[in-house]
C-alpha cells in the first residue's frame, strides 16, 4: 500500500519543473477545515455532521487534506494540521 507521505513525494518530484502554484481552496474543503480541530481528533462521523457533507465526500476530502498537509488522521479521528507543524 503506498502512503500519503509517498505521494506526496512523487507528487513534489513533479514541482522541479516550475513553481508550484497553489491551488484555489475547495468550497467543500473549506467546509471541512472549519469544522475541524487542530487540537483535538474527530472521527468521520462527526466531521461529517459538523460539515454537512455526505461521509463518502469527507472521506475523499480527508485524503486529499493529508496530502497537501493540512490534515491528519491520528487516534480518535482527524485534526487540523497548525502551520507551525506543516513547517517542521
Amino acid at each position: 500500500m503506498t502512503t500519503a507521505a509517498e505521494i506526496r513525494e512523487l507528487w513534489d518530484a513533479g514541482a522541479a519543473e516550475g513553481p508550484r502554484r497553489e491551488a484555489p481552496v475547495d468550497p467543500e474543503q473549506g467546509r471541512l477545515l472549519d469544522a475541524m480541530s487542530s487540537r483535538v481528533p474527530m472521527p468521520l462521523l462527526e466531521l461529517t455532521r459538523r460539515s454537512g457533507l455526505d461521509p463518502d465526500r469527507v472521506s475523499a476530502l480527508l485524503g486529499l487534506l493529508e496530502l497537501d498537509g493540512v490534515a491528519r488522521r491520528e487516534e480518535g479521528g482527524w485534526r487540523k494540521v497548525g502551520s507551525a507543524e506543516r513547517r517542521g
